[in-house]
């Protein structure tokens, strides 16, 4: 089972790429949009708060034993 995930906030921009830094607190994560935004005129920076996670089980490995047909129809 993984580890839990301490909540955090991310800084996003419809026009940029995706966020890839988690922000321990929502002040920092504010004050990250805010220098963006001062760098990135007319854009809108969102803070990002994280409300649930969902992580799905890997899936099971099967092998398969393949037979021999010597008749191809």
């Amino acid at each position: 089972m993984a580890e839990p995930i301490l909540k955090f906030w991310m800084v996003w921009c419809e026009d940029g790429g995706s966020p890839r830094v988690r922000h321990c607190n929502k002040q920092i994560a504010v004050a990250e949009a805010e220098r963006l935004a001062k760098l990135n005129p007319g854009q809108v920076f969102f803070v990002l708060k994280a409300t649930a996670g969902v992580c799905a089980k890997e899936p099971e490995l099967r092998r398969v034993k393949f037979e021999y047909d010597p008749i191809p129809f």
